[in-house]
């Protein structure tokens, strides 16, 4: 059974172009966004079995119940965990001498349960 969060808004339709999937590296934070309202943004760094690993930012939105719901599964989200992320491409991203994939437009999550 998997768990599936989604930070699509009822009057907003989202297709996703790509589906990522991998284990989580880092434990899932949560982070709020300054001005009013603030919007729940959930970041996500996970890896697949081979290749670059994979950057999501899942925007919430700033509707209460959105957040709650993002807030509900972050005990969910440590490392090891098991993801899938859709969105509208994915982008490479490097600096620092590191590299990694983003996914533009992550609009959905879905979280394997053991």
């Amino acid at each position: 059974m998997n768990r599936v969060a989604t930070a699509e808004r009822a009057t907003v339709l989202r297709w996703s172009s790509v589906r990522v999937s991998g284990t989580l590296t880092k434990a899932t934070h949560l982070v709020f966004t300054t001005g009013a309202p603030p919007h729940a943004l959930l970041h996500l760094e996970f890896a697949p079995v081979h290749g670059l690993p994979y950057l999501a930012t899942i925007d919430f939105g700033d509707q209460a119940t959105a957040q709650a719901v993002a807030q509900a599964e972050l005990p969910h989200l440590a490392a090891g965990a098991v993801v899938s992320v859709g969105g509208q491409a994915l982008e490479l991203r490097a600096d620092h001498g590191t590299a990694a994939l983003r996914v533009v437009g992550a609009c959905d999550l879905v979280i394997a349960e053991a």
